[in-house]
């Protein structure tokens, strides 16, 4: 009964877990979205100047 009862527990701790890495790294890319934007626009802004 004891092995039952600590299986269950381990699989809900690893899926809290897994979901607050998850929470996390939403966070953490929504906080860099915005730089990350900023980079995208001047890449393609050099890409066109190349190109031209």
């Amino acid at each position: 009964k004891k092995n039952f009862s600590r299986l269950p527990n381990r699989i809900v701790i690893d899926l809290l877990y897994e979901i607050n890495l998850a929470k996390g790294q939403m966070i953490y890319t929504l906080k860099n979205i915005k730089p990350l934007r900023k980079a995208v626009r001047s890449i393609k802004r050099n890409l066109y100047k190349r190109s031209y």
